[in-house]
């Protein structure tokens, strides 16, 4: 349901990420530094986006009308 602090800081090996339905919360920094990664596809169920979770340069995607895709359209800096 959660993933925690630091949880993928560092890995470059990875470039996308899908996460499933019933993840509800990504802890701040959990892919801090993921200097490869481009695109992300959160799910439905995602109710919290702590700070820095993840790099400036990536690409969103999530279920419309679902809280995470209201986050993706609210300014981050």
């Amino acid at each position: 349901q959660t993933i925690g602090q630091f949880a993928f800081c560092d890995c470059d090996s990875l470039e996308s990420v899908k996460f499933h339905e019933g993840l509800q919360t990504i802890r701040q920094f959990a892919f801090f530094n993921c200097r490869s990664l481009e695109r992300i596809e959160l799910p439905g169920s995602l109710q919290a986006i702590e700070e820095a979770a993840f790099p400036d340069e990536v690409d969103f995607t999530a279920p419309e009308g679902s809280w995470a895709a209201e986050w993706i359209g609210k300014p981050r800096f």
